[in-house]
């Protein structure tokens, strides 16, 4: 850990061999950072595609995330702090954000997933089936890339027989070769390709509308802001962002979650004995012990963020990001490295963090089995904790 760490008292420790796209095996970045988590409260990362400062506490990523004024959501990834494009909701800021949040939740809430709920299950047998035919899998590509990308594009309105062309594009856009390097020419003409399919079928739906259509990209046509229709740019704009986490998230998470079970023979028999009631709380915990969603930020004005004494400057402009896992992996408390560095307006900072936060230290990680309920409370459903080593 030393020989990755610079920075001496009194600053914020930087992190040389952290990498914001992952790199190595799977699951190892998981354990990367939660040994950065048991020891500071933020770090900077300094890395070959640019820098940022990683907050690594619960606190700070929440005091972060609420202040709006100071923390600009203008920042997909901390390595693209000035992106020529704007991602619709999550680049907005208060107010716009919430106006589109409004627009978007009826599509992806509970009730509306009920209604799929026939459909989700037969997807899901249909690749069980042919998975069995074969006798073995990759399960990323034979089931995880496939099981909610089917779902999705039938919601979304877009040809499910396209879909290995997607993937293609949604690869290329998000995932680093070998070396762990993005391919920024490749990244840049899938996304052309991406923007014109889209465009393309907009277009179509507003020369020939249907009316008893009732997938995203028909219903987006009549969406409306302020009392105004929203253009097709924005839509656009929107809609890539939707099939981004639509492709990639959904899969990812379930290949992590699998992994893991794959890996971890008990906690399987565990769930495999009792799937009914235990796969919802089971998968709350995987979806908290395995998180995916990385939030930028970018500094609007000069902060002194974790007011300690100690404080190194970040300039305007600067990037920060948070991890999902600072919030559910673990809380921890202030060590003696723990310094907070004073953000300047324009620096970036790289947030991953969940709306959710467990707060569960790596130390009282257990195997998938039940917790005891206090004895004073009435008894109620089971709590998970996973093992991830």
């Amino acid at each position: 850990m030393q020989d990755a760490m610079t920075g001496g008292e009194g600053s914020c420790p930087v992190v040389h061999d952290f990498r914001f796209v992952g790199a190595g095996e799977a699951m190892t970045a998981f354990g990367r950072y939660d040994a950065l988590q048991d020891e500071y409260r933020m770090v900077r990362v300094e890395e070959p595609g640019g820098a940022y400062y990683l907050p690594l506490d619960r606190d700070l990523i929440v005091s972060g995330m609420q202040d709006t004024e100071t923390f600009s959501s203008h920042a997909l990834t901390p390595l693209q702090p000035n992106p020529r494009y704007t991602a619709i909701p999550v680049m907005l800021d208060p107010p716009e954000h919430a106006k589109w949040r409004r627009l978007l939740s009826g599509y992806f809430g509970v009730r509306q997933m009920a209604l799929l709920d026939e459909r989700i299950r037969s997807v899901c047998s249909e690749l069980i089936e042919a998975i069995s035919a074969m006798g073995a899998c990759d399960f990323t590509e034979d089931f995880a890339f496939r099981f909610p990308t089917t779902i999705f594009l039938e919601i979304f309105g877009l040809p499910p027989a396209e879909l290995d062309t997607f993937l293609e594009w949604e690869r290329a856009i998000l995932h680093p070769g070998e070396d762990g390097e993005l391919d920024r020419e490749r990244q840049f003409l899938a996304a052309v390709n991406l923007y014109e399919r889209l465009r393309e079928v907009i277009a179509g739906r507003r020369a020939a509308p249907d009316p008893e259509a009732t997938d995203i990209l028909s219903d987006a046509l009549t969406w409306r802001i302020d009392g105004e229709l929203v253009s097709d740019e924005e839509i656009v704009s929107c809609c890539v962002l939707l099939f981004m986490a639509g492709l990639d998230t959904v899969a990812n998470a379930l290949s992590f979650s699998w992994r893991h079970l794959a890996t971890h023979p008990d906690d399987r028999a565990f769930l495999a004995a009792r799937p009914t009631d235990r796969g919802p709380i089971a998968a709350e915990e995987l979806l908290r012990a395995f998180p995916i969603a990385q939030i930028a930020r970018k500094v609007t004005r000069e902060t002194d963020f974790g007011h300690t004494a100690a404080s190194a400057p970040i300039s305007h402009g600067g990037r920060w990001q948070s991890r999902s896992s600072s919030g559910t992996r673990g809380s921890l408390s202030t060590s003696s490295q723990s310094m907070s560095p004073s953000l300047g307006t324009g620096e970036a900072c790289t947030v991953f963090a969940r709306c959710r936060f467990a707060g569960r230290r790596q130390a009282d990680r257990r195997p998938l089995t039940p917790r005891e309920a206090p004895h004073d409370s009435r008894p109620g459903p089971e709590t998970l904790v996973l093992r991830d080593n």
